[in-house]
């Protein structure tokens, strides 16, 4: 195993900056830095002044171009909007009445009119209990139709749209098993 020995050197390796008095007074000279009083000068200079993109991380480069596509998403979408908004819409006003269902329209073209739709309308309709406030219940109003229609059948702790349509299924394929 070597061994290390310890040596001294005679000459100091020392900077500048070392050999000079630490307390020595410093006066301020914009042109070219700081200057001693005892004749050393310190010069600095400011390098190129820097941009924002410059300055940025990758991760703040990523967010920036990120934002810019956002806003150029919202932009052209508002626009896309705007090229809309001069347009009338078309509503479709079903009433429900005692003996059947009536479609009003102003122009039936673009709605949907066939059968199944207009089934499917009554029956949303007949779900709702239009005596109600919806700002009050908006649940009674919204379903309360349903529930006066479809009351709790016994031994069931809940009961919904498809539990009834289970019992119903499960009716059909008694019957057709049965034959």
């Amino acid at each position: 195993m070597p061994r290390y020995k310890r040596t001294e050197f005679d000459e100091e390796e020392t900077s500048s900056m070392a050999s000079m008095a630490v307390d020595a007074p410093m006066v301020a000279n914009p042109t070219s830095g700081f200057s001693r009083t005892d004749g050393t000068q310190v010069r600095y200079s400011p390098g190129r002044k820097r941009n924002l993109w410059e300055r940025a991380s990758p991760m703040e480069k990523l967010l920036i171009i990120t934002a810019l596509i956002l806003l150029l998403l919202v932009i052209i979408l508002s626009c896309v909007l705007n090229s809309y908004s001069g347009q009338t819409v078309k509503v479709v006003h079903i009433s429900a009445t005692n003996e059947s269902t009536t479609i009003v329209t102003g122009n039936a073209t673009g709605y949907c009119v066939t059968p199944a739709c207009v089934t499917v309308a009554a029956a949303i309709l007949n779900a709702m209990d239009q005596t109600m406030d919806p700002c009050k219940d908006f649940y009674q109003y919204s379903c309360g139709g349903w529930i006066r229609a479809n009351p709790l059948p016994d031994g069931k702790s809940i009961w919904g749209t498809f539990g009834k349509l289970w019992q119903e299924n499960q009716i059909i394929m008694k019957n057709v098993l049965g034959k």
